[in-house]
């Protein structure tokens, strides 16, 4: 009969956790990927495994690592035969059909998206922020943002959070703007710092009142006139409303990554 020493138990131990390990590690890097991939775009739809692999064949961490769809896919299968509640767990939008064992089929979800009434722990505060001295309707401010500043909807609260989670980000809030002869204040003004770009948003969070709406259009020629281009345009002013919250979390999510870059 052949024993295994202890010593041996003890090894074969330790490199099976370093496989595990660098299994989640590398799943960890996938997941983050898919999840930038599936906010790139405000439509909600679903990827498959093609899709996944056209995004990240060329990024840094992954472009060596996966020479090819198949090798992304056998990676993913050895992990869902072994235990696919992991697999969902570190990648939640992820459903794989397992009844064909020789072909499974991957699809990746968006995950519903509900805006959050207070700041929680996931919550990073790694940008930096000030906030005008003028407090502007004060008692309608009672979201607390993750640097403490209260704003006045749960959709500020998403989009000031959200702002602050980017470590290259400063965030003016209720930023003092003159021109024409006027004064607003813009929601937000955003300075990256890696860029040196400057960006003002404005959040249009009650539409569809007739005195709001004709304020909301005043403002808008406002910034036309002096000389804001959209966003859009490869301008630096940004203009959101809210419908629904998964569309809302998705434009947020897409306008961030794109302020990232320019």
């Amino acid at each position: 009969m052949y024993f295994i020493d202890a010593r041996q138990l003890i090894i074969l131990f330790l490199a099976q956790m370093k496989i595990l390990q660098e299994h989640y590690v590398l799943l960890k890097i996938v997941n983050s990927h898919i999840e930038d991939l599936l906010s790139s775009t405000v439509t909600s739809k679903e990827l498959r495994l093609a899709d996944v692999y056209e995004y990240i064949k060329n990024k840094d961490d992954t472009k060596q690592v996966f020479a090819n769809s198949t090798e992304l896919s056998q990676f993913l299968r050895a992990i869902a035969i072994e235990d696919v509640k992991f697999l969902t767990q570190v990648i939640p939008s992820c459903s794989v059909d397992m009844s064909n064992f020789i072909k499974f089929q991957w699809r990746f979800y968006p995950r519903e998206r509900k805006l959050k009434k207070e700041t929680t722990i996931q919550d990073k505060n790694l940008a930096t922020s000030t906030t005008q001295t003028v407090n502007i309707f004060p008692r309608s401010k009672i979201y607390k943002a993750s640097n403490g500043v209260k704003v006045r909807s749960m959709q500020e609260l998403h989009i000031y959070n959200k702002l602050l989670s980017v470590k290259n980000f400063h965030i003016d809030y209720d930023f003092q703007i003159k021109g024409k002869g006027k004064i607003y204040y813009a929601d937000f003004k955003i300075t990256n710092n890696k860029t040196e770009s400057e960006f003002i948003w404005e959040h249009f969070g009650l539409i569809g009142h007739p005195d709001y709406d004709e304020q909301m259009c005043k403002k808008l020629e406002w910034y036309k006139d002096i000389g804001y281009e959209d966003f859009c345009n490869a301008g630096q002013f940004i203009v959101t409303i809210h419908r629904t919250d998964e569309e809302f979390s998705s434009l947020v999510d897409k306008i961030i990554s794109q302020m990232k870059k320019r």
